[in-house]
């Protein structure tokens, strides 16, 4: 629930917004497109059944009829997935453009791309806006598109097949079972046993696809800052060093990536082998109707037909797993970018401006509460020049932070002068005016 309520929080600002109905007219574009692929797989296995019937009784005619018949659903089922895949596209291109514009919005606005430093920024903002984004909005689409396709699936087949199954005795330990639909019942019991398996060999995923993603943000911001620092590291001949810092990130994604290839290895061997599985388990399990002479030839193949769908819709969740490992992790990280960035906002102290510069009892401290600077007072006129004198770490650039509002951890209050500039030249000491109050740091 916590993923959910996150994700909701990123999402909201775009799907609440009037202005993108447009976006809504693709959505439901896209789901009816994919309710008309299964609208043609139905009318395909009604067919199945008809033609392998006709193809028993070597009706020649028929047959040429059944061909033309399933050319026309091929031609309308390729025209229905191309237009599913270009709506899809414009779908994306337009949640992505919104949502990476507002979170740069966010990131560049009250200055929080510069207060994110000073209490441990998120790593890789510039990764989380660009890809993190790109993957929450396809991920988010094609899983939501994808269960209600499927689940509209489910709901048209399951009476299909449970049509197919009749009623069917079994004997199980002396004792007669009569099971109805059983067909549904054997494809149920099929998935939750290869759900519940899913889950447990695919659980660690979320937290390597967290890693990896962060990881590789790492090895390419990495490499972005060598090549701003060029100039520097050829003056002090620093290839070397340089060199040994990347082959360490690069290892750390390599450890990773290893620990990922396992876990996918395992949850592969078992996903692929479900899956084949799967083709023959319909097959045998309606052997007891065909042998009892209960179904055609043309039911069998219904009937596989349908258990397939019926059972494929319900392991949404196995085929999807390895996507829904990737889009948590993604939800996580950029609901902590937004957290962070929504944290320097108290952060933020707008002081009013005046005829001067006016400091009242202010004290710069440090991130720890520490005081670097105490009770500082000063009164600065227009056009006055004011020079700033103290040994290096003393403060001097931290209390220009301050007074610029780029440094929250203060007390006491200020006042600025008019205009974009801050005259800071000889000592001065007087003050009076009603400053700003300096926020109490945490």
């Amino acid at each position: 629930m916590r993923l959910l309520r996150i994700f909701w929080r990123l999402i909201a600002p775009f799907w609440l917004d009037k202005r993108n109905w447009q976006a809504w007219v693709l959505l439901a574009s896209t789901i009816g497109l994919g309710l008309g692929i299964v609208q043609i797989n139905v009318l395909i296995n009604a067919w199945s059944k008809t033609f392998y019937d006709t193809l028993g009784e070597f009706d020649t005619t028929a047959l040429y009829g059944l061909m033309g018949q399933y050319s026309l659903y091929i031609g309308i089922f390729v025209l229905i997935v191309v237009y599913k895949a270009w709506l899809r596209k414009a779908l994306l291109l337009r949640w992505r453009q919104s949502m990476s514009e507002r979170l740069i919005g966010e990131w560049l606005g009250g200055q929080a791309f510069y207060r994110l430093g000073l209490e441990g920024e998120p790593d890789n903002p510039d990764q989380r806006i660009a890809e993190d984004v790109n993957l929450l909005v396809s991920h988010s689409v094609d899983l939501l598109v994808s269960f209600i396709t499927n689940f509209a699936q489910v709901t048209a087949f399951v009476g299909i097949l449970w049509a197919l199954s009749g009623s069917h005795e079994f004997t199980l330990f002396g004792y007669s079972l009569q099971v109805e639909g059983y067909l549904v019942w054997i494809a149920v019991l099929y998935t939750v046993i290869g759900t519940l398996v899913t889950h447990w060999l695919g659980r660690p995923l979320h937290r390597l696809n967290y890693n990896q993603q962060s990881r590789e943000a790492d090895f390419r911001a990495d490499l972005l800052r060598k090549r701003d620092h060029a100039e520097q590291i050829a003056l002090y001949r620093g290839e070397q060093a340089e060199r040994q810092q990347l082959s360490t990130r690069f290892r750390a994604i390599a450890d990773n990536w290893w620990q990922l290839m396992a876990r996918e290895r395992n949850l592969g061997f078992f996903v692929v082998g479900y899956d084949r599985v799967s083709n023959i388990v319909p097959v045998f399990a309606a052997l007891p109707l065909f042998l009892t002479k209960a179904i055609t030839l043309g039911g069998l193949m219904q009937v596989r037909t349908a258990f397939s769908a019926v059972q494929g819709s319900l392991s949404w969740f196995i085929s999807a797993y390895q996507t829904l490992a990737e889009w948590s992790a993604t939800v996580e990280r950029l609901g902590q970018f937004e957290q962070a960035i929504a944290r320097t906002r108290t952060q933020v102290r707008e002081a009013p401006c005046g005829d001067c510069l006016r400091l009242d009892q202010l004290d710069v401290l440090l991130p720890n509460g520490e005081p670097l600077l105490s009770g500082l007072q000063a009164r600065v006129a227009s056009g006055e020049w004011v020079r700033l004198a103290g040994p290096s770490g003393l403060g001097k650039s931290t209390l220009l932070r301050t007074l610029q509002g780029l440094w929250p951890y203060c007390r006491g209050s200020w006042q600025l002068p008019g205009g974009r500039s801050l005259p800071l030249r000889p000592d001065t000491t007087t003050s009076s005016a009603t400053p700003a109050p300096c926020p109490t740091p945490a």
